[in-house]
């Protein structure tokens, strides 16, 4: 049965998406923005959804942001008489916003590419699910019934598009790894591990010295007591209901950025 993929359920995912990747980065204690106050592509990171029109590779944000500087002084400068004019500064502060802005969507146009969690956040969930797989076994979150389930309701959906990246959906290993952080019942569980796991993996990456080991002595205990409470709740059956319906099980393997999930004319 066809499914019909709205607008509205493409932004809630992308919005789920950024969330989980922000909140993984956030347990591990990982910078979450730059200095432009845009969340670290080590986080969450551009697609380009179209290779051939990537741009904004000659310029950066840096060399945009001074030229444009440049242009609104020399165009304060032309129109000084008319802005000395104005009795209001509210006038003149929107007008630089205005321009500020119209310079700022401009850019961003052309750039054709949607953002998606990054590679390394990917990594750290997949790691995460496959650390708690053997807990899961025999059990409503079983990841063998999660795949089968999966590869049942998208058989044949990545078949029907001469390109894989044309269709609406992720690919069955992807969107088991992303149901568990998707999925609300067990997402808060999952994204406290995987961002320990981060966090104890970037601390042992580190030199040996005393302070290190102590921090990854207590980063590890902190894993430790994740996995705790969420295998007590596994045990105590705590009611991890899956769902429903093949439909609801395809809308969770959305893949929110790819081309075959877009409308014309609608941002993703």
């Amino acid at each position: 049965m066809a499914v019909v993929i709205d607008a509205g359920h493409r932004r809630r995912l992308k919005h789920c998406d950024r969330k989980i990747a922000v909140s993984i980065a956030a347990f591990a204690a990982v910078k979450l923005k730059d200095a432009n106050g845009n969340i670290n592509t080590e986080i969450w990171e551009p697609y380009i959804t179209n290779p051939d029109k990537q741009c904004g590779n000659l310029m950066n944000q840096n060399s945009i942001e001074v030229f444009m500087k440049s242009m609104l002084q020399q165009q304060i400068e032309k129109n000084m008489p008319v802005l000395m004019e104005c009795s209001n500064h509210d006038t003149i502060c929107k007008w630089i916003v205005t321009y500020a802005g119209q310079w700022e969507e401009a850019y961003r146009q052309p750039a054709d590419k949607s953002y998606d969690i990054s590679v390394t956040v990917l990594s750290v969930m997949s790691e995460a699910v496959a650390h708690m797989s053997r807990h899961f076994q025999g059990r409503a979150l079983d990841e063998r019934k999660i795949r089968a389930k999966f590869e049942a309701v998208l058989k044949g959906e990545h078949d029907e598009v001469i390109d894989d990246d044309e269709s609406p959906y992720l690919p069955v290993d992807e969107a088991v790894t992303r149901f568990y952080f998707r999925h609300k019942p067990c997402a808060e569980h999952m994204i406290m591990i995987a961002g320990k796991m981060w966090q104890k993996r970037e601390v042992c990456n580190r030199g040996g010295s005393y302070s290190t080991k102590v921090q990854r002595n207590d980063i590890t205990r902190q894993l430790d007591n994740a996995e705790v409470k969420f295998k007590r709740l596994l045990r105590e059956r705590v009611d991890f209901k899956l769902p429903s319906t093949d439909t609801d099980w395809k809308l969770l393997a959305v893949d929110h950025k790819r081309p075959g999930a877009a409308a014309p004319g609608v941002p993703v």
